[in-house]
C-alpha cells in the first residue's frame, strides 16, 4: 500500500537527519541529536462552486541537510465514509478519518 510505503520513506529519512546531525554535534544537554527542519502548510480558501472554502489541509516537513520529506500530513473537513454511515444512522467501521 502506498501510505506503507510513504511512511518508510520519511522514517528512513528521518534516521538519516538523525544520523547527519550526530555526525555535525548538533546534539542537546540531553544527549539528543536534533534537526533542523523547513515546514510549510496551508488549507485553501478557494474551491469552484462551494462557497470559496475548501474542505483539505495539506503540511509538510522537510529535513534541511537531506531535503527529503520527514512528513506528510492531510486533514479534511469531510469524510465520505463518515457521512454514510451517519445517513444511514449506522456505525461507521473502522478506518482512518483525517477529519478536523
Amino acid at each position: 500500500m502506498w501510505k506503507d510505503s510513504l511512511w518508510e520513506v520519511m522514517e528512513l529519512a528521518g534516521k538519516e537527519e538523525h544520523e547527519i546531525a550526530k555526525t555535525n554535534g548538533d546534539i542537546d544537554t540531553d544527549g539528543i541529536p536534533y534537526i533542523t527542519v523547513f515546514l510549510d502548510g496551508g488549507w485553501s480558501k478557494r474551491s469552484y462552486g462551494h462557497s470559496y472554502t475548501a474542505a483539505s489541509g495539506v503540511a509538510v516537513i522537510i529535513g534541511k541537510n537531506t531535503g527529503k520529506l520527514l512528513y506528510l500530513g492531510v486533514r479534511n473537513k469531510y469524510c465520505s465514509i463518515c457521512s454514510l454511515s451517519k445517513n444511514k444512522e449506522e456505525s461507521a467501521p473502522n478506518h482512518l478519518s483525517k477529519t478536523l
